[in-house]
């Protein structure tokens, strides 16, 4: 190595230091690559599920994996599943159109409309007995 090496090297080590210091940043973090090979038995499942089930969302396939044996994390399988693209829109809810009740017809003549419930009560020695009420709609 020459000395015109050195001392670009030591001039990186000086920016590098620099840089860390004020991103406040450890060594480890400043220096870490992703070993990207691990994801690549994820990606290939989650193709492959996906393309069998193409309906289910996230939870349902991670599920799918549990059940075959798989150990992976669910944060690792969400974060592939999103980059892969797989993950839907939520949908919002499908809104009934406002309706406009129409007002009940009053009756004219009595016995002309008649209302029947149901009410049921218990008597002190603890009997229950039950009685049809039968209304008639015209009378008031």
């Amino acid at each position: 190595m020459e000395a015109s090496d050195i001392k670009k090297m030591k001039g990186l080590e000086d920016e590098n230091r620099r840089l860390k210091r004020t991103l406040s940043l450890s060594r480890t973090v400043y220096f870490y690559q992703a070993d990207t090979r691990r994801d690549e038995p994820v990606i290939e499942a989650l193709s492959v599920m996906a393309e069998r089930y193409p309906k289910y969302g996230f939870k349902k396939l991670f599920q799918v994996f549990r059940r075959q044996g798989h150990a992976w994390n669910h944060k690792r399988v969400h974060r592939i599943y999103c980059q892969m693209g797989l993950n839907f829109r939520l949908r919002g809810k499908r809104r009934l159109p406002a309706r406009n009740p129409s007002p009940l017809r009053v009756p004219q003549v009595l016995n002309q409309s008649w209302s029947i419930d149901f009410m049921h009560d218990a008597l002190t020695c603890g009997r229950r007995f039950g009685n049809p009420p039968i209304f008639n709609g015209g009378d008031k």
